[in-house]
């Protein structure tokens, strides 16, 4: 299999010049696709590429308010689930959670985006940090709730 050294299409060995721009593959030396180098990040480059979204000031505003708002909820959710209204919590918990996992979605991708389009949209290293974002605070919010403000719940 031979390349084209300018355009790094690939040929059959049979074929003596590219198609796409006209240089001679027989005249050029035959290229194998090198690896490319890999880069080096400082840690600050990968944590902002990781986090774009904490680059933009208008996006993290929206994204901090959204947070409140289902932290507001899950709040809420924990009232009505100390009055024994448990599905009423249930579903009002599982609101609180997905606009969180909405406002964490933007911050990860640096846009609005819809929560299941960003998700499609993730590396598969992404998804272990975003669950742990995603379910760390609500129980962290919990447990402070729980055994600090209300003991006896």
């Amino acid at each position: 299999m031979s390349v084209c050294w300018k355009c790094r299409t690939q040929y059959p060995p049979e074929v003596e010049s590219c198609v796409r721009c006209g240089v001679q593959l027989k005249a050029a030396p035959l290229m194998e696709d090198p690896e490319p180098p890999p880069e080096q990040f400082s840690a600050r480059e990968r944590f902002f590429g990781r986090f774009p979204g904490l680059l933009r000031p208008g996006l993290m505003g929206v994204a901090c308010f959204v947070t409140a708002a289902a932290f507001a909820l899950f709040y809420y959710a924990l009232i009505m689930l100390k009055m024994g209204v448990i599905f009423g919590a249930v579903g009002t918990g599982a609101v609180a959670l997905v606009i969180y996992a909405q406002a964490l979605t933007w911050v990860m991708m640096g846009e609005f985006l819809i929560l299941h389009s960003a998700l499609l949209d993730f590396n598969a290293r992404d998804y272990p940090i975003f669950f742990a974002l995603l379910f760390a605070p609500f129980l962290i919010f919990f447990l402070v709730l729980k055994y600090i403000v209300y003991p006896g719940m």
